[in-house]
């Protein structure tokens, strides 16, 4: 195809922007990381149309995307019972996107030349360090350039309140995508091909990341990043162990994540006034979620209907006692995806759920050994945010875990191409 000779550099040029842009704006903006997978996608599927690669079907036989392929068409067809059925479609429609995006990012990195893998890869670490170095100056300043734009743009931003304060869980959604993404990066950095540059970016990352999460109101995100240090390092020490171990720990979280809840409630936890108050509003949350479980076991009450379930009853379910106790009740989502996934979708869900994750680890043993640690750690961001975060449907986080696939797999390939010397030089 003639039109495609004449543009297939421009066209892998402009995917290797989108990367680069994807980067900056996990820091910047995370939720134009949207609308941004949504052109990676399409300009994916263009360059791979045009090259008359069809590789990217070889994938649709591996066990992990079947796999996927089954959970997204069961989580379509729990919108017949949920109560809102067509936006329940669009979370599921948009989740089938993300793991197109992430099917087509296998094949596209097998055909894409040196050079223009070598600038995705550069784009991804570059890109964080842009996104990371604007959450650094905000912690630093006191928020001193998002508050130049509320004085002088009142409204454009739009979650911020009429006082034009802006509170310091504002970055909390900014500083969780840098964690989940920060680990491709890291791989990426430890294998770059110039020695003194090596030397200069590790620093570059890991200093203001440690700044980052100190000032952070994010506690997910700083457990996930201390976990997955901990990740990371049993990886490298204990590699055999490590295995054994993660899915072990995936099985408990998915299997074991009601009876946990239960036993946490019976022990008075989320009565503990150790324990900080978000987190024994969460653990009310959840004990609210888990007992209605056995009401719907198998098929769950729907995709989403979390949400419907919190605007219904908000005005019978106070969250406090008239002398200011919490008190189990519901939320717009369960804050734990391990606990949504069981509540909206079932046992058929945590089964779809236990054998995605299993799966995932199968493909990390996989990988070669320096790589391993990395996705390991990475691993353990997903899923720590997963089990403490946010709602399981947020399209946001979700095209955060897309994107973060698809940096792992960029990042995999170019540490793969180093260690057999077929790298582009810098």
């Amino acid at each position: 195809m003639k039109w495609f000779e004449n543009h297939s550099d421009a066209l892998q040029l402009s995917i290797a922007w989108i990367v680069t842009i994807s980067s900056i704006f996990a820091g910047i903006a995370p939720r134009l990381l949207v609308a941004l997978m949504i052109i990676y996608t399409l300009l994916t599927m263009l360059f791979l149309h045009g090259s008359g690669n069809n590789d990217w079907q070889k994938e649709k036989n591996s066990p992990l995307f079947l796999a996927a392929l089954a959970f997204v068409g069961y989580v379509s067809l729990s919108a017949l019972w949920t109560g809102w059925p067509l936006v329940a479609l669009q979370k599921a429609l948009w989740l089938m996107l993300i793991i197109l995006a992430i099917i087509l990012a296998l094949s596209l990195i097998r055909q894409t030349a040196p050079l223009q893998h070598h600038r995705m890869a550069r784009g991804i670490l570059l890109g964080l360090i842009i996104g990371m170095a604007f959450i650094f100056e905000e912690y630093a300043s006191q928020f001193a350039l998002l508050s130049f734009i509320t004085a002088h743009a009142p409204g454009f931003i739009q979650s911020i309140g009429a006082d034009r304060h802006i509170p310091p869980s504002y970055l909390n959604n900014h500083v969780t995508a840098l964690v989940l993404l920060v680990w491709p990066a890291l791989l990426i950095a430890t294998s770059w091909k110039n020695s003194l540059q090596q030397k200069m970016i590790f620093p570059a990352l890991m200093l203001p990341l440690l700044f980052i999460m100190i000032k952070t109101q994010s506690a997910t995100a700083q457990t996930a990043f201390v976990l997955s240090v901990v990740a990371f390092a049993t990886a490298q020490y204990a590699p055999r162990l490590t295995f054994s171990l993660a899915r072990l720990l995936w099985g408990l979280a998915v299997l074991g994540v009601i009876p946990i809840v239960l036993a946490a409630n019976h022990l008075g936890l989320q009565d503990a006034s150790a324990l900080p108050y978000s987190f024994r509003d969460r653990l009310h949350i959840w004990n609210y979620t888990a007992k209605r479980v056995p009401q719907n076991p198998f098929l769950g009450i729907g995709i989403r209907s979390s949400r419907a379930d919190k605007i219904e009853k908000h005005n019978l379910r106070a969250k406090h006692t008239r002398n200011g106790r919490l008190i189990d009740h519901p939320g717009f989502h369960s804050h734990n995806l391990f606990l949504q996934t069981w509540y909206e979708l079932g046992a058929a869900g945590a089964a779809f759920l236990l054998l995605l994750g299993l799966l995932m680890l199968q493909a990390i043993e996989k990988t070669i050994p320096p790589s391993r640690p990395f996705a390991y750690a990475a691993f353990t961001s997903f899923a720590t945010v997963a089990a403490f975060g946010y709602g399981m449907w947020q399209s946001w986080l979700l095209a955060v875990y897309g994107w973060g696939m698809i940096f792992l797999l960029i990042a995999l390939r170019y540490r793969e191409g180093k260690d057999v010397g077929q790298g582009s030089s810098p």
